[in-house]
């Protein structure tokens, strides 16, 4: 093998981690499915702080 297909590889082979093998430790989600419930909480929170209060 070339270091091109070393390289095709690789990165095949994260991709299915990241996006398609639950994680125990995640409670049985993959990572991106993780990374975009932390992302959506955090703006969840951005918008609620930034929310003007009536007096």
């Amino acid at each position: 093998r070339d270091r091109r297909e070393v390289e095709r590889e690789t990165a095949a082979w994260v991709h299915w981690y990241n996006t398609r093998r639950p994680h125990l430790a995640l409670g049985g989600i993959t990572p991106q499915q993780a990374e975009n419930q932390h992302t959506t909480t955090r703006k969840e929170a951005a918008s609620t702080s930034l929310r003007k209060t009536q007096d």
